[in-house]
C-alpha cells in the first residue's frame, strides 16, 4: 500500500445534507490528510471536496471552481439511474459488489463507500482514486475526472474541478490503498487526447457547420431550444462542463427567461446548483448557439432546414480553366432570407425576430446579404471578395428576383392588429410589456409573446415606476383648460380636464368600438375673426408620438380628393395626426375613415387595404372652425377647446426647459405613468362629451363675422320690427363702412336670418310696415309678422 498526504478541502461544519447552503459552500477549509482519514471524515457525515481551494484571511475556502488551486482526489459518482428510473441490467445496473471486483477498482482505486441514498434494491456508491501527485492543471485535472466518469459510466453531473462528496455515516466501505502514479496520469492524458484529436477528425463535418463563428444567427424559438435540450440530456445526464455551458448558452443567447431553462432542464437531469451555474452565466458569453446544437449533435439531433437555412451557404465556388468560379443559387439564397425572417407582408418588406417585426427597405436586405458574407469564417478573405464581386456585378438580375420571389408571411400567423380589447391594453418598452386595466398595471417579459409586435411600437426606453412628483403633461393639459378673463387665468375647467385625459387614453388604446369610433379635434377656445394658433395643440399630438406610432399629416397641404393622401400610413401606425387642418377642410371626407376601414394608396407600389380594427385613429388640430354639419358629423367627434394660456407664455417660459426633448428618465417615468392613469380613466368611463363648448357661437363669427353679430347682439330686441334698409345703414354708419364695403340688402338679410335661426334658434320674419321693408326676430314660431309693430324709433 502507497503511503501519500493528500491536501484537500473539507467543511467540517456540515453533517449529511444541509439547506444552510451559504455555510455549505463557504465554511471549507483546507487539510493535509490520509486517504484513511479522508473516509474517516466521510463516515462521520462531513462533505469533502475533491480539490485545494484558495484560503480567505479566516482561513475558510469557498467552494468555487475560480478558488481552485490542485486536485489529488478523482471520484466517480454511480448512481445506477436515468433522471429518478433505476437501471436495469442491462442497461448497465452495478452493484457495489460488482465493483468490488473490477479490475481498475481493485488496481488503481484507493477506496469505496456507499452514499447515504443506496439501498439493497438500488446500489448507490462512489469509488476514489488519490493522484500521487496533485494536478494545477484544471483541464488536465478535469481530463482525468472525466476518463473515469466515462469509463465506470458514472454520473458526468459530479465532474466538476471542485466536486463536493457528501458524508455519508455509517456506509459500507473498502479500503484497496491505491495510488495513480505521475506515469499512470500521463498515460491517461496521452490516451485522451488521441480520443478528442480521433473524434474531432471524424466529427469535424458536422462541427464546422453548427460551430460558434458560423452560427450567427441564434434567434431560435422555445420549441427548437426545448428539442434541443432534449437531445443534450438525452441520457439522463452529460459531461459537467457540457452542463455548464449549456446552461450558460441559454441565459446568455436565448429568449428563455431563467424560469424557463429551470424548467425544461429539470425534465432531463436534476437541477443541482443551476443557479450558481445562472448567476456566473456572464463570464461564458463566447460560447454560442452553434457549440450547443455541436453538444445535441453528437447524441443524434439532426438540424431540421429551417435552422439550418440560417447559416447555409447560397454559393458556390469552383474551378473553371484554372481560376475560381462563383455561382449564386437564387433558390438557396431565398430559402435563407426566409429562414432568417426577411419576408413580404402585402406590399412591404419585413423582418421578423422572435415575434417582433420591423419594416425594413430594399437597401436593408442587400445591406444584410453582404455582411452576411463578409462575418461567415469557413471560407477565405479571398473567396469573400469574388462572392461580393459575383453578386455586385449580377445586381441588375438577382436583387430584382429576390424581391419579386421573398416569401409572403401569412397573415392569419400575423395578427398585426392590435391585441388590445375593450378592457385590456399593452404597451411595449425596452424592458417588457406593460399590460393595463380599468384596476391593474401589470408588467410581463416579451418571451411571453405569442403573437407578433412591430418594432415601431416599442417605446426606446425602459418602463419604470414614478415618484409621487406631478407629471410636466399633468400640469400641460390644465394649463390648456384653463379659461382667461381680461387676461387673467382663473381656475381650470374640470371637466374639459378630464375629457382631455379621457380623450388621450382614447387614442392610446388599440381597440376600436364600431358603436363608438370618434376622432379627437383640438381647436381654440379663443374666438376670433384671425385664429392665431400656438396654443399648444400641436404638442400634445408630439407628446403622444413618444408612446404610439403616429402618422403625422400637414393639414395645411392636405388634399383629400389626391388618392395618395394618406401615402405615409403604414400598417403599424395607431394614429393619424392632421395638424392644423385648413379652413376648407371637410370633416365629412373623412367619415370613411372613422367608422370603416382605409385604403392607403402608395406612389408605385400596390395599395394597402386596411380593415376597420387596422386603422389607425384620427387626431386633428385646427384654428379655424371645422365645418360640423348635422347629427352624423357631431356624434363623429370629440371636440376639446384650448385656451390661449401657452399663447401668452411659452412652455420654456413657463418650465424653464423644452418639453419632451429634454426631459430626463425621471420626467420620462412620470410621463409614462401619466399616460397609463389616462388609458385606465377611458377604460373606466369611456370617451363622453357634454356639449358645453362654443361651437355654435364660433360658427355664427365664421357666417356672419364679428361685428356683425355684435351689432345685432347691442341693437336689435326680440319680437321688435325695424326696417332693413335703417338698419343697414346705421351698421354702416357704426363700422365706417366704405361704399365698396357695404353688402347687399339680400346679403344683408341673410346675415340676420342667419343669426335668428343657427344661433338662436328662432325665425326671421319680413314683410313691410309704412311701406318700408321690415324684419324681426321672433321666438314665437308660429306668429306672423303682421302680429309685430314696428319701433317707434331706431338708433
Amino acid at each position: 500500500m502507497n503511503k501519500v498526504n493528500i491536501t484537500t478541502a473539507i467543511n467540517p461544519f456540515v453533517i449529511d445534507k444541509t439547506e444552510k447552503h451559504w455555510i455549505l459552500t463557504s465554511k471549507f477549509r483546507n487539510y493535509s490528510i490520509s486517504p484513511e482519514e479522508i473516509l474517516d471524515y466521510i463516515q462521520k457525515g462531513h462533505p469533502i471536496c475533491s480539490c485545494k481551494l484558495l484560503e480567505n484571511d479566516e482561513g475558510f475556502c469557498y467552494r468555487d471552481s475560480d478558488n481552485f488551486v490542485s486536485g489529488q482526489i478523482i471520484g466517480v459518482d454511480i448512481d445506477n439511474k436515468i433522471g429518478d428510473i433505476k437501471l436495469s441490467i442491462a442497461e448497465g445496473y452495478v452493484s457495489y459488489e460488482d465493483a468490488l471486483s473490477d479490475p481498475v477498482v481493485t488496481s488503481k482505486a484507493s477506496f469505496l463507500y456507499t452514499t447515504k441514498s443506496s439501498t439493497e434494491e438500488h446500489n448507490r456508491f462512489r469509488i476514489i482514486f488519490v493522484l500521487e501527485e496533485p494536478i494545477e492543471d484544471k483541464v488536465q485535472y478535469k481530463t482525468i475526472i472525466s476518463h473515469f466518469a466515462n469509463y465506470f459510466k458514472g454520473d458526468k453531473v459530479a465532474t466538476a474541478v471542485c466536486q463536493i462528496f457528501y458524508g455519508s455515516k455509517n456506509c459500507t466501505s473498502k479500503i484497496f490503498g491505491n495510488v495513480l502514479t505521475t506515469e499512470d496520469v500521463n498515460e491517461i492524458l496521452e490516451k485522451e487526447k488521441e480520443k478528442i484529436l480521433s473524434k474531432s477528425k471524424s466529427n469535424n463535418k458536422n462541427y464546422i457547420a453548427s460551430h460558434d463563428s458560423n452560427f450567427k444567427n441564434n434567434n431560435l424559438e422555445k420549441k427548437d431550444l426545448e428539442e434541443i435540450i432534449s437531445y443534450i440530456f438525452k441520457d439522463g445526464h452529460t459531461e459537467n462542463d457540457i452542463w455548464f455551458k449549456t446552461i450558460s448558452i441559454l441565459k446568455n443567447h436565448t429568449i428563455l427567461s431563467d424560469e424557463e431553462i429551470r424548467t425544461i432542464v429539470s425534465k432531463y437531469v436534476e437541477l443541482g446548483d443551476i443557479d450558481k451555474k445562472l448567476e456566473y452565466a456572464e463570464k461564458y458569453k463566447d460560447v454560442g448557439i452553434g457549440s450547443l446544437i455541436y453538444f445535441a449533435q453528437q447524441n443524434g439531433y439532426i438540424i431540421p432546414n429551417h435552422i439550418k437555412n440560417k447559416n447555409s451557404t447560397f454559393w458556390m465556388i469552383e474551378e473553371d480553366k484554372d481560376k475560381n468560379k462563383v455561382t449564386i443559387n437564387y433558390t438557396d439564397l431565398n430559402n435563407h432570407l426566409s429562414a432568417n425572417g426577411f419576408r413580404k407582408y402585402r406590399d412591404t418588406f419585413i423582418h421578423i425576430d422572435n415575434m417582433i417585426i420591423e419594416e425594413v427597405k430594399k437597401e436593408d436586405i442587400k445591406k444584410y446579404i453582404f455582411e452576411y458574407i463578409r462575418t461567415y469564417n469557413s471560407i477565405t478573405p479571398a473567396d469573400k471578395i469574388m462572392i461580393e464581386e459575383k453578386i455586385r456585378k449580377s445586381s441588375n438580375t438577382l436583387f430584382p428576383a429576390i424581391f419579386s420571389n421573398l416569401d409572403f408571411v401569412n397573415e392569419e400567423d400575423i395578427q398585426v392588429k392590435s391585441q388590445d380589447t375593450s378592457d385590456t391594453v399593452f404597451k411595449y418598452f425596452k424592458n417588457g410589456i406593460v399590460q393595463i386595466t380599468k384596476q391593474s398595471v401589470l408588467q410581463l417579459p416579451y418571451n411571453s409573446l405569442n403573437y407578433y409586435v412591430w418594432k415601431n411600437q416599442i417605446i426606446q426606453r425602459d418602463y419604470v415606476e414614478s415618484d409621487d412628483k406631478l407629471s410636466e403633461i399633468e400640469q400641460y393639459i390644465t394649463d390648456v383648460c384653463t379659461n382667461s378673463r381680461n387676461g387673467i387665468f382663473e381656475v381650470p375647467d374640470s371637466e374639459r380636464v378630464t375629457l382631455l385625459k379621457k380623450a388621450i387614453g382614447y387614442l392610446l388604446t388599440g381597440y376600436k368600438d364600431p358603436a363608438h369610433s370618434v376622432a379627437i379635434i383640438l381647436t381654440d377656445e379663443e374666438i376670433s375673426d384671425t385664429p392665431q394658433g400656438r396654443t399648444g395643440k400641436s404638442l400634445l399630438g408630439k407628446m403622444l408620438m413618444q408612446v404610439s406610432q403616429v402618422a403625422d399629416i400637414d393639414g395645411r397641404r392636405l388634399n383629400l380628393d389626391n388618392q395618395f393622401s394618406f401615402s405615409n400610413v403604414s400598417p403599424s401606425d395607431k394614429i393619424i395626426f392632421i395638424d392644423d387642418c385648413n379652413k376648407k377642410f371637410d370633416l365629412t371626407n373623412l367619415f370613411h375613415v372613422i367608422t370603416g376601414g382605409l385604403t392607403v394608396e402608395k406612389k408605385g407600389r400596390d395599395s394597402i387595404k386596411l380593415e376597420f380594427d387596422q386603422t389607425p385613429k384620427l387626431l386633428l388640430t385646427t384654428n379655424n372652425l371645422i365645418n360640423l354639419s348635422g347629427r352624423s358629423s357631431t356624434e363623429r367627434v370629440v371636440e376639446i377647446e384650448f385656451s390661449d394660456y401657452y399663447a401668452n407664455k411659452t412652455p420654456l417660459e413657463k418650465f424653464g426647459h423644452r418639453l419632451i426633448t429634454e426631459w430626463d428618465n425621471k420626467e420620462w417615468a412620470r410621463f409614462d405613468n401619466a399616460l397609463i392613469r389616462y388609458i385606465q380613466l377611458y377604460l373606466r368611463d369611456g370617451l363622453k362629451q357634454e356639449n358645453k363648448n362654443n361651437r355654435k357661437l364660433k360658427t355664427i363669427l365664421e357666417s356672419i363675422g364679428q361685428a356683425m353679430f355684435e351689432f345685432i347682439e347691442n341693437n336689435i330686441e326680440i319680437n321688435t320690427a325695424y326696417p332693413t334698409s335703417s338698419v343697414k345703414e346705421a351698421f354702416k354708419e357704426q363700422e365706417e363702412l366704405e361704399a365698396t364695403e357695404i353688402m347687399s340688402q339680400t346679403a344683408f338679410t341673410q346675415s340676420l336670418r342667419k343669426y335668428a335661426e343657427q344661433y338662436l334658434g328662432f325665425q326671421l320674419l319680413t314683410g313691410h310696415k309704412k311701406k318700408k321693408k321690415c324684419f324681426v326676430i321672433t321666438d314665437n314660431k308660429n306668429s306672423k309678422f303682421s302680429a309685430f309693430e314696428i319701433a317707434d324709433e331706431y338708433k
